[in-house]
Formats: structure tokens, C-alpha cells, sequence
């Protein structure tokens, strides 16, 4: 995965006419309804709208006509090549990037590394191995204080941390 973003999943067709459902797995909808292209699955689509309400995107392919062509898409990913991905704002990162990173504590101990990042609807899902063993924990707002990419480190609020760490 490293030369592409995962930024979504295709849940369903929505209507008739070809436009589909997506668990879009960033707040920032600006940057998606920036995106010209995208793949789903294997294959390039040039977007012709997209709309978000109710939480979830809604995006229609010039290619895409009716609802039997977006019903192939279903339960596929939605994904951005990284280098063509549009700039992201300050404090915003993909998740994809965090991978690999070593948590860090307030006390700048080593919690552990993330080996993977599982993307759920209401929040993404942290799995880390460390000094603790293999433990997994939900993004919440306020546990991660900062990222430093040129070291890949992620500093963290311990408290925040412990109130929502899961050791398997």
C-alpha cells in the first residue's frame, strides 16, 4: 500500500442512475470533492459529483451510468495514487502514513510500533506491538498530541491513552 491513500469504501449503489454510497474515512469533505480521480477496486474513474450528507459521501462516475454498473463497485476500496493525492492541510495525515510509526508517551517512554490501522465507521482502530504485547486501541480526539514524520514518531496523551487501550 505504499504508493496509494485509502480513503474509502463503496457501501452500495444509491438510485438508479449510477451514483454509489461511500464510508468516506476523513472529516475534511473539501478534499474529497477536490479529487478529479479515483480507483475503485483496480480500475480509474474520472468523478462527476459528489455529495456528503448524513455523515457518509455520495459519488457519481462519469463512467458509471445505472445502478446494475455501481452495483459491481460495492464492498470495494476507494483509493488515491499518494502522488497525486491533493495537499493536506496542517495537522491533517493519512492513516496509511501512521503505520509503522512508534508511539510515543508523554514521559517519551516507547509504547510500541503500529503495525496496522483497521478503518470502521466511527473511528479508526490502532494495533500496536510493544512492551505490552499487541494491544489496540480507537482514535479519539485528543490522544494523539502530535506527529513527527522525519522520526515517525507519535507522541501521545497518556491519560487519553489509557482510558481507551485494549491489551489482547
Amino acid at each position: 500500500m505504499e504508493d496509494k491513500y485509502i480513503i474509502g469504501k463503496v457501501l452500495k449503489p444509491q438510485g438508479i442512475k449510477g451514483e454509489v454510497k461511500i464510508d468516506y474515512y476523513s472529516s475534511n469533505h473539501d478534499y474529497l470533492k477536490s479529487l478529479k480521480t479515483v480507483y475503485v477496486g483496480k480500475t480509474e474513474y474520472s468523478v462527476k459529483t459528489v455529495n456528503v450528507r448524513n455523515g457518509f459521501a455520495y459519488i457519481s462516475f462519469a463512467t458509471v451510468q445505472d445502478r446494475n454498473e455501481a452495483e459491481l463497485l460495492r464492498n470495494l476500496d476507494i483509493w488515491v495514487e499518494k502522488d497525486k493525492a491533493p495537499e493536506l492541510e496542517d495537522e491533517e495525515y493519512f492513516t496509511d502514513d501512521l503505520v509503522g510509526c512508534t508511539l510515543v508517551s508523554e514521559q517519551n517512554d516507547i509504547l510500541g510500533h503500529i503495525v496496522n490501522i483497521e478503518k470502521y465507521g466511527s473511528a479508526d482502530v490502532f494495533e500496536i506491538i510493544g512492551k505490552n504485547g499487541q494491544q489496540s486501541f480507537p482514535y479519539v480526539k485528543g490522544l494523539i498530541k502530535s506527529v513527527n514524520f522525519e522520526e515517525k514518531k507519535i507522541f501521545i496523551d497518556d491519560k487519553r491513552f489509557n482510558e481507551v487501550v485494549i491489551s489482547q
